[in-house]
């Protein structure tokens, strides 16, 4: 028996990754991939997001994956580092359209796989990312095979079935974070990869291919191959049970990369203090663990593709946070980046600076310091260790609703919004296909 609590974690979970679906169809990339695969056509399985057409479920699954992770809006499991939702959510609910959404099972089924996707993801990932090369996407191993064998459970699969889907998902489930250091909407893809990775495991083992079973702790399995051997896999798996991963995802609160939203935090706490404090910054300097100031501490520049470099900024998003409030999604638009020379002037008095995280400490508990000395010479010191919508210092549930409205604000009308969540509400009791329903009704607007 899932405990309440869990489910309604699992609820939560669910309806805030449709929403960065929904908010995914803005996205001129992801509305020619979801054209892609309408075109491709083949078996009328399963729904993309404001598609009325169903395409196979591999199709809407890798569609559905680049549409909740485009704008960085996601949810992170902070322990593990990856991003779950993205991945687990379109994997599960194709798998499920594909077998039978009508089914009234369908909902309670989707969701008790989905604890165990995350659960198998979150351990995985929290075993091997801390002792891997941060080149690795963690989100590729881990929640390929969290997904992997949260779909077995919807498809029905036997144990070694199961088993065999997520050791051939694991032995394909290497990415790299290169795009990201290139600052390439390809990064905003590499859920799609993954969920197309799953289903092709999937298939594979379905039509009676074996996949290695020691595919975490074998001679050439990931600990080996990733960690050096040096992940402690048999206590990580210990905890399935006993924690649920479900209820340990962080919600973004903006949708920019996890690592500036500290520094974001504590801009926006100088801004309530001084709504003019924008004006009177000479200097900015900004400390953060090693591992965040790499991937998000460079000198802000645009670039060839100034939403990916803008959400991976922190001197950017610091600058907005100050200039303009709360980041929002129309602040990452291309158009809108190199827009505004008052912010573009305020992130190059931003300074980002390293320090070296301490062992055994994990990323996202480490402090973000900043110090600002005014035009005045005045000095303000401020710091948090708080990652706000992290288990520890959850949205409220206006929040979380808030967010909800801002992710699908002009692509679904206002009612069929409220039927959205009272459908995720109700997913136990009338399945999936009101869910579903709701999706198909999505209007794409240009920006």
């Amino acid at each position: 028996m899932i405990p309440a609590d869990v489910r309604d974690a699992g609820r939560a979970a669910l309806l805030d990754t449709l929403g960065c679906m929904v908010a995914g169809v803005r996205s001129s990339e992801c509305r020619a991939i979801i054209q892609r695969h309408l075109d491709r056509g083949g078996k009328p399985e399963s729904t993309i997001v404001s598609a009325a057409t169903r395409v196979p479920a591999a199709g809407a699954a890798t569609a559905n994956a680049a549409l909740a992770h485009w704008f960085e809006w996601d949810d992170l499991h902070d322990e593990a580092v990856v991003h779950p939702s993205a991945v687990i959510w379109p994997v599960l609910l194709a798998a499920a359209e594909a077998s039978g959404a009508d089914r009234p099972d369908s909902g309670t089924e989707v969701l008790a796989a989905a604890v165990i996707a995350y659960d198998i993801a979150s351990r995985v990932g929290s075993a091997i990312t801390p002792k891997s090369h941060t080149g690795w996407y963690a989100t590729g191993y881990s929640s390929a095979i969290g997904a992997t064998a949260g779909a077995a459970r919807v498809l029905g699969m036997s144990p070694t079935t199961a088993l065999s889907a997520m050791g051939l998902a694991a032995t394909a489930a290497g990415f790299s974070r290169q795009p990201l250091l290139d600052r390439v909407n390809g990064k905003n893809a590499l859920c799609a990869q993954v969920a197309s990775t799953v289903f092709t495991a999937l298939e594979l083992a379905q039509a009676g291919v074996l996949g290695a079973h020691n595919f975490l702790a074998g001679e050439y399995g990931l600990n080996e191959l990733l960690a050096h051997g040096s992940a402690d896999i048999h206590s990580e798996f210990a905890k399935l049970g006993h924690r649920f991963a479900i209820s340990e995802v962080s919600v973004k609160p903006y949708p920019c990369c996890r690592a500036t939203h500290q520094a974001i935090d504590l801009a926006l706490q100088l801004r309530a203090t001084d709504p003019d404090v924008a004006q009177k910054i000479a200097h900015m300097h900004i400390r953060v663990p090693r591992p965040i100031f790499e991937m998000v501490g460079a000198p802000f520049e645009p670039g060839e593709n100034p939403r990916v470099s803008a959400q991976f900024s922190i001197p950017y998003t610091t600058a907005v946070a100050l200039t303009r409030g709360r980041p929002t999604l129309s602040d990452f638009d291309a158009a809108n980046v190199s827009a505004d020379p008052n912010v573009l002037a305020l992130a190059r008095k931003i300074h980002v600076e390293p320090f070296a995280l301490p062992p055994g400490e994990r990323l996202y508990d480490a402090p973000t310091e900043l110090s600002c000395e005014t035009k005045a010479g005045g000095m303000v010191h401020s710091n948090t260790d708080v990652v706000i919508g992290s288990p520890q210092y959850p949205l409220s549930v206006q929040d979380r609703e808030q967010k909800f409205l801002d992710c699908t604000r002009d692509l679904l009308p206002s009612h069929t919004v409220n039927k959205l969540i009272a459908a995720v509400n109700a997913i136990e009791h009338d399945g999936l296909e009101p869910i579903l329903t709701s999706l198909r009704g999505v209007r794409i607007a240009e920006r």
